[in-house]
């Protein structure tokens, strides 16, 4: 039984972007992993088990998960990126033409 629900988060390209381990204890170590691989070149970890990733670029886009030093998982979340746009984050809008769908 899974006790995480799987979300998105959306941030802007190269902007610094805050990840909570929402059932993490305060001082609890946690550890991240993205797209299931612990090799986070450009993070760092707060005290409360919130990770922090620096200037993120498209790299940077996809699946988090932080789990407790006994290797259970925490909590999940999708990270997706974009552009700003007039201080906003702009996603790319779909649209269909001609039955086909566009970016």
């Amino acid at each position: 039984m899974q006790t995480h629900v799987l979300g998105v988060q959306y941030a802007l390209l190269e902007s610094n972007v805050t990840l909570a381990c929402r059932k993490s204890q305060i001082r609890t170590p946690v550890f991240w992993h993205h797209n299931n691989s612990a090799v986070l070149p450009w993070h760092k970890v707060t005290s409360d088990g919130t990770l922090v990733l620096l200037h993120v670029d498209l790299s940077a886009q996809g699946n988090y998960s932080c789990y407790d030093n006994g290797g259970l998982l925490l909590h999940s979340v999708k990270l997706r990126l974009g552009l700003s746009h007039y201080g906003t984050l702009a996603l790319p809008k779909l649209r269909f033409h001609s039955g086909r769908l566009k970016a």
